[in-house]
């Protein structure tokens, strides 16, 4: 009977401290692999976002030129917080029912900062998307 216990406690089945470590830090180097790859790709989307809401600002400003000819007066759409369009003219030819939003604050630590484009549109026909 003695020399059963003694062999059943002779034949642990488990993990030892050293291989809890070394589980432990493999996945800290894991870790610090994947949240710097992360963080790029989220900047590499929000750049995207940034390039294609300009184009697509750009695209709608050159098409209501074309549609409704040159301004008289320099025009400009700037996006207000409901999303609508707001301008400098009374003009509706011009009002626009979505805003874009930029993908990033143009101060990170607010979060309300930079958050809309302004686009002008000058007496010649030429279109200016400026980013937050």
């Amino acid at each position: 009977m003695l020399n059963k216990i003694s062999r059943s406690l002779k034949n642990n089945k488990g993990f030892t401290l050293v291989e809890l470590m070394v589980v432990v830090v493999i996945i800290g180097i894991l870790a610090g692999i994947a949240v710097p790859v992360y963080n790029s790709v989220q900047t590499n989307a929000a750049n995207n976002a940034d390039a294609a809401n300009q184009r697509i600002l750009q695209g709608a400003a050159n098409t209501a030129v074309a549609t409704h000819g040159r301004p008289s007066d320099t025009f400009v759409w700037t996006g207000d917080t409901s999303g609508g369009a707001t301008n400098t003219d009374d003009d509706s030819v011009y009002a626009w029912q979505n805003w874009v939003q930029a993908p990033f604050p143009a101060v990170p630590e607010d979060a309300t900062s930079g958050t809309t484009y302004t686009v002008t549109i000058n007496t010649d026909g030429t279109v200016v998307v400026t980013k937050p």
